[in-house]
């Protein structure tokens, strides 16, 4: 310290202006020439590949970003004319179901009519035949009189009722159906 006092006293420089000045400053540019060629030049290209780099990424992020947007409106365009055409298969064949059902109905009420045209006269032999059947039980089953009836009753309902069972025909009707049971039962009998 005494040394950097004395020296600013005097007015002296601490650095000499010599021929060392100038090596130095050789050595510093030397140096500096080598470190521009092996360090800085191939720091800044690697930092200005990586900025693009980025900025390419960036971009093309962009773009599949664009793109998938469009994608997603493309499909969601498809998804809603495919809805609509749904809605409208959905609407025909539901037409269509009620268009059978109609049919359907029409068909059962016709069948419906005609059988109630023909209920009187069915009605009808089946309470005779009822009646034959209620007397046959109720009087002595085994004789030969109540089983002759129940013969001619069996075949005054055959033509009747061609194409269905006795116990089909006479379902509405329990009592009936019971009775039939319990005579063909003796008729089997004999």
């Amino acid at each position: 310290m005494n040394l950097a006092l004395s020296v600013a006293l005097l007015g002296g420089a601490i650095i000499d202006l010599d021929g060392t000045f100038f090596l130095q400053l050789g050595i510093f540019l030397a140096i500096f020439a080598m470190l521009n060629v092996l360090v800085f030049r191939p720091m800044l290209a690697l930092m200005d590949a990586r900025e693009t780099a980025t900025d390419g990424a960036k971009a093309s992020a962009r773009e599949l970003e664009t793109e998938a947007a469009e994608k997603l409106h493309a499909f969601e365009t498809q998804m809603t004319a495919a809805k609509a055409e749904l809605a409208i298969e959905r609407e025909r064949l539901r037409k269509d179901g009620q268009t059978l059902e109609r049919d359907l109905i029409s068909t059962a009420r016709s069948d419906a009519d005609g059988m109630l045209k023909e209920e009187p006269m069915v009605r009808e032999r089946v309470l005779s035949a009822h009646d034959v059947f209620e007397r046959c039980l109720t009087e002595e089953p085994d004789n030969e009189r109540c089983l002759s009836g129940l013969k001619r009753a069996n075949a005054l309902l055959k033509p009747v009722l061609p194409n269905k069972s006795m116990k089909d025909a006479l379902r509405p009707m329990p009592s009936l159906t019971n009775d039939l049971a319990r005579s063909k039962d003796l008729l089997k009998k004999n």
